[in-house]
Formats: structure tokens, C-alpha cells, sequence
């Protein structure tokens, strides 16, 4: 099911998985940890050398709002509506080394925090960073991993796109030493929790161009990246992100349908395990159209 939460289980009837690793987890990070009953995907992109792939990262902070706001299905939890489009993201928020990434600008930066954190037994490994763009891998698996929702399929192709097509323009011009400076990493933050709370209806802020919402924001990112989406051959799943916009995200058509429910006279209960039929539906749907085209 191609949802971050699942919209009516509940954490305490879950079975951990029997693994040293996890029982580790929850024995440090005791309910924090317990309740985090969400699914989420990774996007992995191969590209340039260390120092290129660290300065990419941190210039992939500014767009996280945007990209959280694309991609939300996590608005309902343990049976209630939480009024949050990725209420993930708070889930995410009581666990360490999550949320906004730090901003290093080398790979010898980025390693010195890794062994700062594994010296004072933080970490075991580099896995255990959990923020939204997490890790710098090294070969042969080299790359960013980033975004840890998990939207419906055709959704997740978009963001995935979007993505793609961010890391080959941001690449290009740290090829040329033309990086645009960093915003307050304040800022970033405020945008991506209010991209949390209100998905594609978020008003963002910006320091040089003042408030904005989504569609106008995107409308001219995604004409930004057209070259870049041509060149990855990603152009038709590029086009839904204004899709998406229009018809909204995972989370919007569970809070719709569940409230549909609930006025033709569905018990909570009843509604929300309609949401869980209608998310399963929608997953199905999204694969088969998704292998048609891959194996054209």
C-alpha cells in the first residue's frame, strides 16, 4: 500500500522485527521509536565525484518543502485524522539526527561529523542518519539518498523526476562554481513544516520573492529543468507534477474519501478501512501503466 502511515493500525498490536539492530533501537529510543509504525522511499542518484555529490546535498535543502509538499500520504494515524497532510514528518521529528540535513560543503566535512557520531557510539554506521537527505554513499552504491514518503505510484514517478532532474541541474552548475547561495536554514525549515501541515495548498515563504504559493513556485521550477528533464528522458512523468497540484496529493484524496464516507453514513471505522481499500486500489492501478511504459 503506497501510504506513509497506514490509516487505522495501530503500533502497539505490531510485532517488531526480530533483528539485534532493531531491538537496539528500542531499547534506546524507547516510545520515540515504538510508535514510529510508517513506510517510506528512497531515491538514489549516482553522480560526479565526493565533494560534488556533498555540495549537491546541500543545495538540495531549499527544494525539501516543495518536494514534501508533492509527495504527502500520511494524513491519518492509528484511526484519527491528524489534521497534518505528513503527519510522518512528525513522527520522523522525535527521533535523533532527523529533519533538515546540516550543510556541509565537502565530503571531509561530511565524514567528520560520521566519525564525530560513531567515536561517541551515536551511530554504528552512516545508516542511522535519518534526516531527509541523508547519506553520501560510496562506490560502487555512490549517491544521494533522499525523501522518505511513500506517495502513490504515479505520484512518487513525478517526485522521483522532479528530483532527478534538480540533482542534474544543481550538478551542472556546481560544475561551474555557480551554486546559488544558501537560504536561512530557518527558513527551510519553517517552509517544510508548513509543506507537513498543508501539502500542495502550502504558502511558502521566500526571502526574495516573498510568499508564494506552490503552482506559481513550481510552474517555473519545472520550466527551469526542461533541458534537464529531456536529457533523463523523464519529461511525461515531469508534466504531472501539475497534476498532482490540481487533483492533490495521496493525503488529499484519504481525507476527501474518508469524509465522503462519513457524510453517506460510514462509522469512522468503516470509513477508514474504506481509505486503506482506496489506497490499496490506487497502488495497484499506478503499476501496471509504470511497467507497460518501462518495458517499451
Amino acid at each position: 500500500m503506497a501510504a506513509s502511515t497506514h490509516p487505522c493500525a495501530d503500533w502497539r498490536a505490531q510485532a517488531t522485527t526480530p533483528r539485534e539492530r532493531y531491538r537496539n533501537f528500542a531499547a534506546t529510543y524507547q516510545e520515540s521509536v515504538r510508535r514510529f509504525l510508517a513506510g517510506g522511499m528512497h531515491v538514489h542518484a549516482g553522480f560526479g565525484n565526493a565533494d560534488s555529490r556533498v555540495r549537491v546535498m546541500t543545495a538540495l535543502r531549499r527544494y525539501l518543502p516543495v518536494l514534501h509538499a508533492l509527495s504527502p500520504s500520511s494524513p491519518f494515524k492509528a484511526g484519527r485524522e491528524t489534521g497534518f497532510k505528513s503527519y510522518r514528518l512528525n513522527l520522523m521529528s522525535a527521533l535523533p539526527r532527523t529533519n533538515l540535513p546540516p550543510a556541509p560543503h565537502s565530503r571531509a566535512d561530511f565524514d567528520l561529523l560520521g566519525e564525530d557520531y560513531k567515536f561517541l557510539d551515536f551511530v554504528e554506521d552512516g545508516s542511522e542518519l535519518w534526516r531527509d537527505i541523508p547519506a553520501i554513499v560510496p562506490l560502487p552504491h555512490r549517491g544521494v539518498a533522499h525523501l522518505r514518503h511513500l506517495p502513490p505510484l504515479e505520484d512518487a514517478l513525478s517526485v522521483v523526476a522532479l528530483y532527478a532532474a534538480l540533482v542534474r541541474k544543481l550538478a551542472h552548475l556546481d560544475a561551474d562554481g555557480a551554486l546559488p547561495p544558501e537560504p536561512p536554514a530557518e527558513l527551510i525549515a519553517k517552509n517544510r513544516g508548513l509543506a507537513s501541515r498543508h501539502g500542495v495548498l502550502a504558502f511558502l515563504g521566500d526571502v526574495d520573492a516573498g510568499g508564494r504559493v506552490i503552482d506559481d513556485y513550481l510552474a517555473r521550477l519545472v520550466g527551469d529543468l526542461d533541458t534537464d528533464a529531456r536529457a533523463l528522458g523523464c519529461e511525461h512523468e515531469m508534466r504531472r507534477i501539475q497534476a498532482i497540484i490540481r487533483e492533490g496529493t495521496g493525503a488529499d484524496r484519504q481525507i476527501d474519501h474518508f469524509r465522503l464516507r462519513r457524510l453517506e453514513g460510514d462509522r469512522d471505522d468503516e470509513a477508514l478501512r474504506s481509505v486503506v481499500d482506496l489506497a490499496v486500489a490506487e497502488t495497484r492501478e499506478g503499476i501496471e501503466p509504470w511497467a507497460i511504459r518501462r518495458r517499451d
